[in-house]
């Protein structure tokens, strides 16, 4: 196991160099898990760990559930953006890791299914078009057979 100390920054219970990322789109539901607490967990007993957004308490909305070393965000709305800091006590020592969650806007849902649907029915289309044409064609040429054969026999009688 690696293990880097940093100060935290004025101001912050973080340094920012050393943060975990996580991105979520919005109105998605998003796990942020407590990273690397393994090695803190006394026995089959898992840390008591306390959760933080931008280094304060939160009173957290409905929507967000904290369950052993994970918080779960549902509906993850663009205000969820932001630091959160989970914090642990081992061995008389306080273990904290931050998570910066950056949220994204929903990306569209035009997959490649639809596209394929899309260009299946442009080329039914095209295929349509041509079908006509050629009964047009087919009709005409048709026409100017009647039509000679009609003179030839005009021609004869």
């Amino acid at each position: 196991m690696s293990l880097t100390v940093a100060e935290n920054e004025l101001g912050l219970c973080y340094n920012s160099t050393i943060r975990y990322l996580e991105k979520s789109e919005i109105t998605r539901t998003k796990v942020i898990s407590c990273p690397d607490t393994e090695d803190y967990k006394t026995g089959k007993q898992e840390p008591d760990i306390i959760w933080y957004k931008e280094c304060k308490t939160k009173l957290w909305r409905s929507v967000v559930v904290q369950k052993e070393n994970t918080l779960s965000i549902e509906d993850v709305q663009e205000e969820d953006s932001g630091n959160y800091t989970c914090e642990l006590k081992f061995e008389g020592k306080l273990i904290r890791r931050t998570t910066e969650l950056k949220v994204t806007a929903r990306k569209k849902k035009e997959g490649r299914k639809e596209g394929r649907n899309e260009e299946r029915k442009e080329g039914k289309k095209e295929r349509k078009k041509e079908r006509k044409k050629e009964r047009k064609k087919e009709k005409e040429r048709e026409k100017e057979r009647k039509r000679k054969k009609t003179q030839a026999n005009s021609n004869y009688g």
